[in-house]
């Protein structure tokens, strides 16, 4: 794919924008009766918090190039050709986002696939291992540069097990260096969409969500058959016990119908100055699932009443950090190393939340949160049907954080989350608060 002339004014845009608009000219694109495969490359692929452009790669014969190329530029979703070549396009699509296309033939997938998704220090490494073992590596394949043949590598994969690398996911390519590379390196078997069991933080009609809870709980089950239980988490605007159970008889009646105990009763609790809940303890312990978080805008550091609202037995989960919209203005001061010791202490889990104006959790964090033995659950805490497919955006930042299935809690069943909770109230019962 050449390096293409740069039309004005494009900027980046949000990985869940550019994921949506991904996802939309992906489908059209292979409804095209000339493309074998196509799939979508660069930082999209890698998961970067934010993409510059769309790539894709797509297979195709060599006879079918120019037919192709005239149906890509005629799709729906365009609204112009900034540039092309024989094997290659640039358009704008009527979102303002630059979509780059490559069309390779059956036996250059896996390379192109490999070096358009990058980054480019990760291809460069690739391609120095390639070289001493006598080898070339680029967009067309794998060669023996004396005899100017493929090797056969017809996937990523095939690539790497060439080289002698383990396979590396593409959202861990940019922070595997050089040296890591050409070393004994274990790639995680990174955590996967399809095993969430449950999102543990939904909003609904009782609360500040859009959609009622028989509603949520049929759109849930016919979208995501691979889950196994969802949490409403309302923070009702009377925190009585009358009011929730009232909630809480609906959601019976809900179970009953759906016969299965789908819906887990939970709930979202303010935390205060000095770590004081907005609930009561003894309301708090009839839930199935707690998680407490900041509302109050707060410029102040916030350390202290995270890790005393940790300390809480009933107190499941650590939401929100703070009030604030990413990337808004400057967050309120965490010291994160204290936080994450003090919930894996504890057995206090810490949110990935895939909203994408509350990632306070970054990839970073999260590796760092895993490294101290922290339980993470990824949530949407969605307030319509729609946020639902948030899910994967917090997937993509769990994954770059290098989190396993071990380290995501929602991956587990409710039998052991249950197990969770009883760990959680015993530790804290155990151990005096600070």
């Amino acid at each position: 794919m050449k390096a293409n002339k740069q039309p004005p004014n494009v900027s980046r845009v949000s990985l869940w924008d550019g994921f949506v608009a991904g996802q939309e000219i992906l489908k059209a694109i292979n409804q095209l009766p000339e493309v074998e495969k196509a799939a979508l490359a660069g930082s999209l692929r890698r998961g970067t918090p934010t993409i510059g452009d769309i790539d894709i790669v797509i297979q195709a014969s060599k006879a079918a190039n120019q037919q192709l190329l005239d149906k890509l530029q005629h799709l729906e979703q365009v609204a112009s050709v900034i540039d092309s070549g024989r094997t290659w396009i640039t358009m704008m699509l009527r979102n303002q986002i630059k979509v780059d296309i490559c069309i390779v033939e059956q036996q250059q997938y896996g390379a192109a696939m490999l070096y358009f998704t990058g980054p480019v220090a990760h291809n460069s490494a690739l391609q120095s291992c390639a070289r001493q073992k006598g080898w070339k590596l680029n967009e067309c394949g794998l060669f023996d540069l004396r005899t100017d043949s493929y090797l056969p590598a017809g996937t990523e994969e095939d690539i790497y097990n060439q080289l002698g690398l383990q396979y590396i996911a593409p959202e861990l390519r940019e922070t595997i260096d050089s040296i890591t590379l050409t070393s004994p390196y274990q790639s995680p078997s990174l955590i996967s969409f399809s095993q969430i069991k449950g999102d543990m933080r939904i909003k609904s009609k009782w609360g500040k969500g859009e959609a009622a809870i028989p509603h949520i709980a049929h759109y849930a089950l016919n979208a995501f058959p691979h889950y196994q239980y969802i949490i409403i988490a309302d923070q009702l605007p009377d925190s009585t016990s009358d009011q929730y159970l009232r909630q809480w008889d609906e959601i019976d009646e809900v179970n009953r119908q759906l016969k299965n105990n789908f819906i887990k009763k939970g709930i979202e609790t303010a935390i205060g100055n000095h770590g004081s809940l907005s609930v009561k303890n003894e309301l708090l312990l009839s839930f199935d699932w707690v998680t407490a978080t900041i509302q109050e805008e707060t410029t102040g550091d916030n350390t202290e009443k995270l890790i005393k609202a940790c300390e809480c037995p009933y107190v499941h989960c650590i939401g929100h950090t703070s009030s604030q919209i990413y990337n808004a203005g400057s967050p309120p001061r965490i010291n994160w190393d204290q936080l994450f010791k003090k919930a894996a202490a504890t057995h206090t889990a810490i949110e990935i939340n895939a909203q994408p104006n509350c990632l306070e959790l970054d990839d970073a964090l999260v590796y760092n949160a895993v490294q101290q033995g922290v339980h993470l659950v990824i949530n949407t805490a969605a307030t319509a049907l729609s946020q639902f497919d948030l899910m994967q955006l917090g997937v993509w930042i769990a994954r770059r954080g290098g989190c396993t299935k071990q380290n995501i809690l929602n991956s587990r069943s409710w039998q052991e989350i249950e197990q969770f909770k009883l760990n959680k109230r015993l530790v804290c019962q155990q151990t005096p608060a600070t």
